[in-house]
């Protein structure tokens, strides 16, 4: 999607029908600002996604991104809500992925190189993020991991480990 000749992201949906899928049409709460990277809950009531949207209405737009969460209601999709400071960071943070328990997993630099994290989700919150453990977490960029729902298998993609393949490479772990 092109804005004023500048590369602009925005979430999409379409609807299966009788006659196939609808044309692609942006999600009512996107389109304003960049969005992407999007992962719906394993329940589909839940979407998870990045944005440079301003934290406070009428505010200046993100420089780095920020993870937001909407949830579906009985008419769409209501209104995303910023995952807070406890989860976002000054750095990027991205590639979330969310679990049947409503655990959040992502990437970010906020410590220097790319990393995967977790945030557990108690009492309608997320809780400060840990680093996942140096079996996934390595001297590399390790980032846009996908979890299991039940959390049994995370697929990660590292970049430049000695027993890739060159580039970035993807590793799953049990």
């Amino acid at each position: 999607y092109i804005l004023g000749g500048v590369p602009f992201s925005v979430i999409l949906s379409m609807k299966e029908g009788e006659k196939g899928w609808s044309s692609p049409r942006v999600v009512p709460f996107s389109g304003q600002y960049n969005d992407g990277e999007l992962n719906l809950s394993p329940d589909g009531n839940k979407l998870v996604f990045i944005s440079l949207r301003p934290i406070k209405e009428g505010g200046e737009p993100l420089e780095f991104w920020d993870m937001w969460l909407v949830e579906r209601t009985e008419t769409g999709w209501g209104e995303p809500q910023w995952l807070g400071p406890e989860v976002n960071s000054d750095k990027r943070d991205a590639f979330p992925s969310l679990t049947r328990n409503g655990y959040l997993y992502f990437s970010s630099n906020r410590d220097g190189g790319w990393e995967i994290y977790s945030s557990k989700y108690e009492n309608g919150t997320y809780l400060k993020p840990e680093k996942s453990g140096t079996a996934i977490n390595s001297k590399y960029d390790d980032w846009d991991a996908f979890i299991a729902p039940d959390e049994s298998y995370m697929i990660f993609a590292s970049f430049g480990r000695d027993d890739g393949f060159g580039g970035s490479d993807l590793y799953v772990s049990f």
